[in-house]
């Protein structure tokens, strides 16, 4: 034992020397029989990637390391390995990029991407929804039959690599996009899909961390960001946790794109292991499953099933053969699929494509990944559209933001909105029979029996929600957020304060008081105690009466406001 810890330091300190002109982290590997330890105090200190039995494999920046190393345990680093050139075979032009068995630089991942919008204008739309430290631009494409037109369907989401160095699905992605794009004109189910739906597909979240070696190559690519010492993937608001200290520009322009979609349903890919993970991460299943655990459970399964089928013997069998809940593998604070689930009430999971790790995975190996995978990417995004949906209005044919919540059902932010543009909702949902209430501020809530016989099973059940002559009327003893709008009467700017017991998730909008969503004014994660909003943006509005709505958690409380001019 001795002899273990006068050593290590020595060789941390080569390792460390190494490292820090290549990457500011560690990955490495440890023995912790106990599970509880592992969910709690380890990953709240590194950044946990895998747990086999007892063997715990992590990653952590320096800082993090320091922390780790003060809990005495003896581990042992994964030294990365060195690629060789016919292993990364990099693309130097969009025409090497059709036997999809190499890697884009990334002016060449500009220029595919550029050319799936030149190509097919009426089926695909791109867009550069924000621009990373590094400079390099996070690129989402739209798939649709309209797709310049926000129509009233499902939108899905897939999205990979925000781990820079789990690269599979990176070119999966882009491959996935030039298959739906080229078979839409012969393939009636490539057509059925988007002609019923809105596919949003962003490659790579992360670009400088596959690209930290430099653009034209992705053999220098880290698992963390640009910093070299930040992941990602642990740095999402938590519904257990709350908020990270600071969150990094990658997340917030993820979190302001899915704030601005309607998204239903998602998956986000990674590298590392051979497995759907499912909600939730942040807690085990003992202490809190998802009311809809049991749907999870089997897109779970059909996805894995699916790649078993089309793959040799092994793939896609770890953890419970293919398929796992997230905190029972090991508990992930800050994670993407909670933050999805919980605060946009989107169904996502995390997809692991590959047992590759710390390494992006060899170019010869890329087509066969395709083959595993390609009938999963469609099944999965097909399970969308399964359940009940339908579009909801007012009496006069205007969209309305309902809320659809399953009685006895739904809990944890499980329930749905539909769209405030187009009245469109889609809740997927397992067979059974459900009561559905379907609610929205200034009008009177309903309630439908709906059943759905099976998994294969679709509902549409529209709605059209009657103004409620009441929802004017302010109960003032009912305001247990102590919810203030002052000045009221307001001719420019106001201010609104409320006070919490405990940190939430709250927003704040403007309705007409015929039930019409005007703005959203705000929408984050709030701390306990007194919070304030000052709005300065309504200054277009006509005189008249509005309603302020907070929405705290599934709550929410209403004060009538008067603007004038």
């Amino acid at each position: 034992m001795k002899k273990i810890f006068i050593i290590l330091p020595l060789i941390l300190f080569c390792f460390s020397t190494v490292i820090g002109q290549q990457r500011e982290y560690f990955h490495f590997k440890f023995i912790e029989p106990n599970k509880t330890i592992i969910n709690t105090t380890l990953t709240r200190i590194i950044s946990i990637d895998n747990v086999r039995r007892d063997t715990v494999y992590a990653y952590a920046n320096a800082d993090e390391m320091r922390l780790f190393e003060k809990l005495g345990y003896k581990y042992t680093i994964i030294p990365k390995v060195e690629l060789s050139a016919k292993s990364i075979s990099m693309a130097t032009t969009v025409g090497q990029m059709t036997s999809w068995d190499r890697y884009p630089t990334y002016t060449v991942y500009r220029a595919l991407m550029k050319k799936f919008e030149q190509d097919f204008p009426t089926l695909c739309k791109l867009d550069s929804i924000g621009m990373t430290p590094n400079a390099h631009k996070i690129y989402v494409v739209k798939l649709s039959d309209n797709v310049s037109v926000e129509e009233p369907e499902v939108e899905v989401f897939y999205t990979s690599t925000m781990h820079g160095d789990e690269t599979t699905g990176f070119i999966l992605m882009l491959r996935f996009i030039d298959y739906m794009l080229s078979n839409y004109a012969t393939d009636t189910r490539i057509a059925s899909m988007l002609n019923s739906m809105a596919i949003y597909i962003n490659p790579n979240a992360n670009p400088d961390g596959t690209y930290y070696g430099g653009d034209n190559t992705v053999a220098g690519a880290i698992r963390y960001n640009s910093t070299g010492s930040i992941d990602l993937n642990r740095k999402f608001p938590d519904p257990r946790v709350g908020y990270p200290t600071a969150i990094p520009a990658e997340n917030q322009i993820m979190m302001d794109f899915a704030s601005a979609r309607h998204f239903t349903l998602s998956a986000n890919f990674h590298d590392g292991v051979e497995l759907v993970n499912y909600p939730w991460d942040t807690w085990i299943s003992a202490s809190k499953t998802h009311s809809d655990n049991n749907w999870f459970i089997h897109v779970s399964r059909q996805y894995a099933d699916s790649a078993q089928a089309n793959s040799p013997t092994g793939y896609f069998t770890d953890e419970v053969n293919g398929i796992t809940n997230g905190g029972d593998w090991y508990v992930v604070t800050g994670g993407r699929q909670d933050y999805m689930n919980w605060w946009h009430h989107c169904k996502e999971v995390t997809i692991e494509l590959s047992p590759n790790v710390n390494d992006p995975t060899p170019s010869e190996h890329l087509q066969n990944y395709w083959t595993y995978n390609k009938e999963s990417f469609l099944c999965y995004l097909e399970s969308s559209t399964k359940g009940i949906s339908g579009v909801i209005t007012n009496t006069n044919g205007q969209p309305v933001r309902a809320r659809v919540y399953i009685i006895g059902h739904d809990r944890d932010s499980s329930h749905v909105y539909s769209s405030s543009t187009s009245g469109f909702y889609a809740r997927p949902i397992e067979p059974g029979t459900w009561q559905v209430t379907y609610s929205a501020y200034g009008y009177i809530p309903q309630t439908k029996t709906i059943s759905i016989v099976n998994w294969s099973s679709s509902v549409n059940q529209d709605v059209v929600l009657e103004i409620d002559p009441n929802a004017g009327i302010n109960n003032e003893s009912n305001n247990p957020y102590q919810l203030k709008v002052w000045p009221n009467p307001f001719s420019g700017d106001f201010n609104i304060t409320f006070n919490l017991d405990k940190p939430e998730y709250t927003s704040l909008s403007l309705y007409t008081l015929d039930g019409r969503m005007i703005s959203s004014l705000a929408d984050g994660f709030c701390q306990k105690g007194l919070n304030a909003v000052n709005i300065n943006t309504l200054t277009s509005i006509v005189s008249g009466s509005y309603a302020i709505v907070l929405r705290v958690g599934d709550k929410s409380y209403s004060q009538i406001v008067q603007h004038i001019r």
